[in-house]
């Protein structure tokens, strides 16, 4: 009887395993991806261009999606289980954190134009105008 460590046809065999559960002369099957870094990663991505797209007419529509991408991002930072997807999660934070730049952004240019139009109606703005009619 042959021995069946040497024989030709190995391929209807179960892998062998060690003690600690690796496989012997096989590749180990490929680990999932933690599918909170992919998700964060996709919110990330659609709040930063809804951060640009909307962001002369609807500025703010893209925090949900910035919130939940940071939340998300952090929780997979944290996860102990699963590290696959580590820089996708990595990369989701960042998209948020960008996203909500962009809206903090946006708001202070929107406060700032507000202020200097209030100012412009006044004595003070009417003052201004004057004098740099006068030095002209």
């Amino acid at each position: 009887m042959a021995n069946e460590y040497n024989s030709q046809n190995n391929y209807d065999k179960q892998p062998y395993y060690n003690h600690n559960g690796y496989y012997y002369g096989a590749y180990p099957p490929p680990q999932r991806d933690n599918p909170l870094g992919i998700v964060s990663l996709v919110l990330g991505i659609a709040s930063v261009v809804m951060a640009v797209v909307f962001s002369c007419c609807a500025p703010g529509t893209n925090m949900p999606f910035a919130i939940a991408a940071i939340i998300l991002g952090i929780f997979q930072l944290k996860s102990k289980t699963n590290q696959n997807g580590r820089g996708k999660g990595m990369a989701g934070l960042i998209c948020g954190i960008v996203s909500t730049g962009i809206f903090l952004l946006i708001i202070l240019l929107y406060v700032a134009l507000f202020v200097l139009d209030i100012f412009a109606n006044t004595e003070m703005g009417d003052f201004l105008t004057q004098y740099a009619a006068q030095q002209a």
